[in-house]
């Protein structure tokens, strides 16, 4: 679901296999671009958090692709099913989601905090609004 992109890389190396391996590792491990922003006098206090998580470990935080709201990616801090709670300033909804961001149950939302539980060494796709 939506417009997806990648890129893949040709070489004519002839029969030596240690240019070719030396042409993927360049591929593969090259530097991506990124966006940097400078450090800038916030509003929050130090401790201060956009998102709050207890029991588990925020992997992502990011606007959904149907701009419906933000997805959160939660993963699992222990070797057993634990209680999590997560609280987002302003949150009144949220529902699991499965990977390509579609909604699969509701979680319930109270005081801008859910509470779910996060099974064993797994990961968990949330969108909130």
């Amino acid at each position: 679901i939506g417009h997806r992109f990648f890129r893949i890389g040709i070489a004519a190396t002839g029969s030596a296999q240690a240019e070719l391996k030396e042409l993927g590792s360049r591929f593969a491990h090259r530097d991506l671009a990124y966006a940097s922003n400078r450090a800038h006098k916030g509003e929050l206090p130090l401790d201060g958090a956009f998102v709050k998580a207890e029991n588990a470990i925020v992997t992502a935080v990011k606007v959904a692709e149907d701009k419906n709201g933000l997805i959160l990616r939660l993963a699992s801090l222990y070797e057993e099913a634990a209680d999590v709670t997560v609280e987002v300033p302003g949150m009144t909804a949220a529902w699991t989601t499965d990977l390509s961001e579609q909604n699969l149950a509701p979680c319930s939302v109270e005081d801008s905090r859910l509470k779910l539980t996060l099974g064993a060494n797994s990961v968990m796709t949330l969108r909130v609004l």
